[in-house]
């Protein structure tokens, strides 16, 4: 048990301390890419403010105990690997250091999925199909991990999280606006090329062609939904082909499915 009134400093040096078991978890988590280690502790010095930041919330809080300081030292593993992913110039390495960072922030991603569904009242609904809020769980967390700001003084696996907890939320709101689709609202848009309708084939070729021709970005968005909903393409697939964000290739085939509907109900 560690003494409540102890400094910040302390508490990061009793993590140092421990240094084997931060360099040896890395090691294992990236075994040919992982730094020397003097090229670590460079990068644990860099960031020496921040974890000291950690240590004053877990003093503030009074948490102190051995359970906290081994979370606060896994933080430290997190924010290493964010290091090598941030400052790495090899598409390899990211790769490698953005998998092993998955690995060790997906429990707390799956938890958080668990935790909402069962506030919402949903569990019966996804039950043992926690996979499916997790589909695209990858491509969310490459997305966001981008955007992590170590300075700002939050843990990465608590930022992580609450993108997530977003994430799910909207997830689940299209879950909810799906199963509230009838039968007679439903447009099914996927296109066989045996079918004999070719007045509707025509009409929205015709649609599609005259919203493309609009501008260059409305061409894109028409490419991201014909290949989506026309040619069987995943929205992920999509997204990086174009170089587009996922919730980008969503929102265009969501727009273009609603004109479509309206023009083939006139």
């Amino acid at each position: 048990m560690n003494n409540p009134s102890e400094k910040p400093e302390s508490i990061v040096n009793e993590i140092v301390d421990d240094w084997a078991e931060i360099s040896g978890k890395i090691d294992g988590l990236l075994g040919d890419f992982g730094p020397g280690q003097d090229e670590l502790r460079a990068m644990f010095d860099s960031h020496r403010d921040v974890v000291e930041t950690w240590a004053a919330v877990l003093i503030k809080k009074g948490k102190t105990a051995d359970r906290d300081i081994a979370s606060l030292r896994s933080a430290v593993v997190d924010l290493l690997l964010f290091h090598l992913y941030a400052t790495s110039n090899s598409s390899t390495k990211k790769r490698a250091v953005v998998t092993a960072l998955w690995a060790t922030l997906e429990p707390a991603i799956k938890g958080s999925a668990e935790k909402l569904l069962a506030a919402t009242r949903r569990l019966s609904d996804f039950g043992d199909r926690i996979e499916d809020l997790l589909q695209d769980g990858f491509l969310v967390f490459e997305d966001k991990v981008q955007r992590f700001e170590p300075a700002k003084g939050v843990r990465i696996s608590t930022f992580i999280s609450l993108c997530f907890r977003n994430y799910f939320i909207n997830v689940l709101k299209r879950n909810s606006r799906k199963k509230q689709e009838t039968d007679s609202e439903h447009l099914d848009l996927e296109v066989d090329p045996q079918d004999h309708d070719r007045n509707r084939l025509k009409l929205i070729e015709d649609v599609l062609q005259n919203e493309a021709s609009r501008s260059s970005d409305m061409a894109q968005r028409v490419q991201a939904f014909r290949k989506c909903r026309m040619e069987g393409y995943t929205m992920e697939d999509v997204g990086s082909d174009l170089g587009r964000s996922l919730g980008w290739v969503h929102g265009c085939t969501k727009s273009i499915e609603k004109l479509l509907r309206e023009e083939l109900r006139d």
